[in-house]
């Protein structure tokens, strides 16, 4: 695949030196003059783009991407990694232009480091970062300040509520089974998504071996569970917004359901001890598989009571006046996970690259035909009952034997020479992990970009 997109990249990119062509990986020099031709060269190729990150190493830009093409679902993407002298102007063309999300990271660079970029995408004209990241802001995800006017937005500023920077400045002294601890705290409703996406990345590290099968399996059971309650959660607090009480009322039961009768019969299982490197920390219980199965379809059936009720219908209605975006505009801006599959965009990271038990399982993302929050709606019922669905099938056929490479030891774990990316649907979206090598030598950065991230720009158009 690479030996496809280098022969593009340097054709629509005019003096590009190429540093490094390996499988999976593309390094290049290219003058900040020839940035603005990218966005030309992704919409012609029709690939799969997005930005992990932009970063500044002395006195040059460096811009990583992921990179695909539909042949390539179900493989892993590229990595490519364009390395941008700056100029003594010191300033690079944006690429807002076809990665919008990307206004974080410029902003960032040019609230810190002073850097200009020239013609931003309209998209980022109202949508800022706080320069008051860095400080002691809460630990969680982005936060929101709206500047309204006359019932009219003018701004919408997004302010860090965990510092990225800081954390990656910690794991590059941390060792492993520390960095996994801090993991765990980066989010409080889908850590166990970002668990399992660095652990992916230690795993990738690992000389010849395997998780075992059944690991997969439990593994893949907890991603859809967390799915459930993530969803149930979010459908309650539109609910609760658009004062339907009863429905609010129904939604929360439901969850409380999972979270209360579920996911205690797991213990001593809980999400922040269950994954280790190389597989489990525990084995479900002996015989749960049936008394799991009856549990978790009953909440299904639950939740497909409540799409059939008055009440759901009601709620559509009402969310049909929220959120309104032309679906082909949508698509322009990237968005990923619920919110792209709400727009009828068919973006699923378990079945494009799917890891786990999801290489096994035939799975269709689940979409809708609206184009305001009352897709969110249909879509995250929807998928409700599909991670229920797919708990099913993964504890009537859960195979036996271990939970834990044997021949797994973190000692064993090498530093990448080329960037190495993990990529998780967690419940928000595309999550992706990347370490990147840097210097002193067996030192490395790591980037995590979320699902809010990619959909920010989605969402200021929809406020």
């Amino acid at each position: 695949m690479a030996s496809q997109l280098l022969p593009l990249l340097l054709e629509n990119l005019p003096n590009a030196v190429v540093l490094v062509d390996e499988d999976n990986f593309i390094k290049l020099r290219v003058p900040s003059e020839s940035l603005s031709s990218l966005n030309n060269f992704f919409s012609n190729t029709q690939s799969d783009l997005t930005s992990l990150d932009v970063t500044l190493d002395k006195k040059e830009l460096i811009f990583t991407f992921l990179v695909s093409w539909a042949e390539r679902k179900r493989k892993r993407p590229i990595v490519l990694n364009l390395k941008v002298p700056i100029p003594s102007s010191n300033e690079v063309s944006s690429i807002t232009g076809f990665q919008p999300h990307a206004i974080l990271f410029e902003k960032h660079l040019t609230e810190t480091m002073a850097l200009k970029f020239s013609n931003p995408s309209p998209v980022s004209k109202y949508l800022q970062l706080h320069p008051r990241r860095l400080k002691s802001l809460p630990l969680g995800g982005i936060q929101f300040r709206v500047l309204h006017e006359d019932n009219h937005i003018k701004q919408v500023i997004a302010e860090y509520g965990f510092n990225y920077s800081r954390l990656a400045s910690f794991l590059k002294k941390a060792p492993w089974d520390k960095a996994l601890q801090m993991i765990q705290a980066t989010c409080s409703l889908c850590n166990y998504s970002h668990q399992l996406a660095f652990i992916h990345l230690l795993e990738s590290l690992h000389p010849e071996f395997s998780v075992p099968l059944r690991a997969n399996w439990i593994r893949t059971v907890y991603a859809e569970l967390e799915r459930m309650t993530n969803h149930l959660l979010w459908l309650s607090t539109i609910a609760y917004l658009v004062k339907e009480d009863l429905l609010f009322n129904e939604f929360w039961e439901i969850r409380n359901f999972i979270s209360l009768k579920i996911f205690p019969l797991l213990k001593p299982l809980s999400l922040n001890s269950l994954l280790t490197p190389g597989g489990l920390t525990y084995d479900l219980p002996p015989n749960l598989e049936y008394t799991l199965l009856n549990l978790i379809a009953e909440a299904r059936h639950n939740v497909s009571e409540v799409q059939k009720s008055f009440n759901y219908s009601w709620l559509l209605e009402k969310a049909k006046m929220i959120g309104v975006f032309p679906k082909p505009k949508a698509k322009e801006l990237k968005p990923v996970g619920p919110l792209a599959r709400a727009f009828g965009i068919p973006h699923d990271t378990r079945s494009d690259y799917p890891y786990e038990a999801y290489i096994k399982l035939p799975f269709k993302p689940m979409t809708s035909n609206y184009n305001n929050l009352a897709g969110m709606v249909v879509q995250k019922t929807q998928e409700i009952i599909q991670s229920a669905r797919t708990c099913r099938m993964l504890l009537e056929d859960l195979p036996k034997g271990e939970i834990k490479a044997k021949s797994f030891t973190l000692t064993r774990i090498k530093m990448p020479e080329k960037p190495i990316v993990s990529m998780i649907e967690a419940p928000g979206g595309l999550l992706t992990y990347t370490i990147e090598p840097v210097q002193p030598p067996n030192h490395f950065r790591l980037i995590i970009v979320t699902p809010t991230m990619r959909n920010l720009p989605l969402l200021q158009n929809q406020l």
